[in-house]
């Protein structure tokens, strides 16, 4: 049975039509271009910050040359101090006093490798630890496999807290009170395994 022309021309369009929609819905961002890659900063109100490498560049000029770990030679890092960085997105380090020390920076990266840093100890006038930023690797682009970024932390006895590929920062507020309903929960598995993993 022949079917009316008309009806022919709208199937062909609807056809047309969700081949668009649906090339549409698979189209991916376009890939950044180097110097564009970005680092987030949350602080606590949920607030958050990016960061371009040439962003990171502009605002330190700072240089860093440490070892890695695992018998690499040491390297030149370009960095930014994570105090700074964390001042400049907007979190007071400064005379930080009472529930303020329960602040935890947790730093995160691509894969889901996390370690945490108290705001006390990242404070210039508390603990004043050296931890920094860095974004480039003898005068260059950090390769992949440890870059964009990747947090530094001279003097530990282990590279556990070197978090490599660093995508984001989070400024997190410790409820002690929240403990009381959560005695009884002891981690899973996966989260201790995970959270075994080193970065260093």
């Amino acid at each position: 049975m022949m079917r009316p022309i008309g009806d022919v021309r709208l199937t062909a369009l609807r056809l047309a039509a969700a081949l668009a929609l649906g090339g549409a819905a698979t189209m991916t961002a376009p890939a950044r271009l180097p110097g564009q890659e970005a680092i987030s900063v949350e602080r606590p109100d949920g607030s958050v910050r990016t960061y371009t490498t040439g962003q990171l560049a502009a605002l330190s000029s700072d240089t860093l040359r440490v070892s890695t770990g695992h018998g690499a030679p040491p390297a030149t890092f370009q960095v930014i101090p994570l105090g700074r960085l964390l001042s400049h997105a907007g979190v007071a380090l400064d005379s930080l006093g009472g529930r303020d020390l329960l602040q935890l920076v947790v730093a995160e990266a691509r894969d889901g490798y996390a370690v945490a840093f108290s705001l006390g100890e990242l404070s210039p006038t508390l603990g004043n630890r050296e931890v920094a930023v860095a974004f480039t690797r003898d005068a260059r682009a950090i390769p992949p496999t440890d870059g964009p970024f990747r947090l530094l932390v001279p003097g530990e006895a282990r590279a556990a807290r070197a978090v490599r590929q660093l995508v984001r920062l989070r400024v997190l507020r410790v409820d002690p009170a929240a403990r009381a309903g959560q005695r009884s929960q002891r981690p899973s598995p996966s989260a201790t395994k995970s959270s075994s993993r080193s970065h260093g």
